[in-house]
């Protein structure tokens, strides 16, 4: 896990602390509390929308186990999914969200589709990588759950609660004007040629 500690500072100032901290030497509790929280604020962030920046493509890894009764096949996710969006049957997609004939469990996506690609949101640890709306709203999830655990301010915490979906509806529409939604992967002998 590392700190981004740029980030880490702006939900700290959504708390009211006005010094800066350095992640590695800081002995407050509000930094080490982040250390803990950081990489499932980090992955529930990146799980919340399809943000191009963490977009990602593999071809579909058969799983070793037989899928169960009423599924046709089962891929395995890679292991820097955070959250799997569609599979790529090599002509169309198909989203995972409310889909009937797709169900993810635990590591594995379970389908009636014979799958080319899956489509997810990738881990991304590095916070460079991140589009800055996104680590907006990344810091107003920290600082919420800062101020309520180690603040114990239950106004800082409701303020910071109630900022978060404002901030994620703000990088929900600036990654709708950067990216689309996954595009249908060119046929093999086009891909050869791109």
């Amino acid at each position: 896990m590392a700190i981004h500690v740029d980030t880490l500072n702006r939900a700290l100032v959504r708390l009211g602390v006005s010094e800066m901290v350095n992640a590695d030497t800081d002995p407050r509790p509000e930094v080490n509390v982040a250390k803990v929280l950081w990489d499932t604020t980090r992955d529930i962030v990146l799980g919340a929308h399809d943000w191009p920046f963490a977009r990602t493509r593999v071809a579909a890894a058969p799983d070793p186990t037989a899928p169960p009764e009423g599924y046709a096949y089962a891929y395995t996710l890679p292991p820097d999914c955070v959250r799997p969006r569609q599979i790529w049957d090599g002509a169309q997609a198909h989203d995972t969200d409310d889909n009937p004939h797709m169900r993810v469990e635990g590591r594995v996506i379970l389908t009636d589709v014979q799958a080319a690609e899956i489509v997810y949101t990738r881990r991304i640890e590095n916070f460079a990588l991140w589009a800055p709306e996104v680590i907006d709203a990344f810091a107003y999830l920290l600082a919420m759950d800062l101020a309520a655990g180690v603040k114990a301010d239950a106004q800082l915490a409701i303020r910071a609660a109630n900022m978060y979906p404002a901030a994620l509806a703000i990088a929900k529409a600036a990654a709708a004007k950067t990216g689309t939604r996954a595009k249908a992967p060119l046929p093999g002998i086009l891909r050869a040629r791109a």
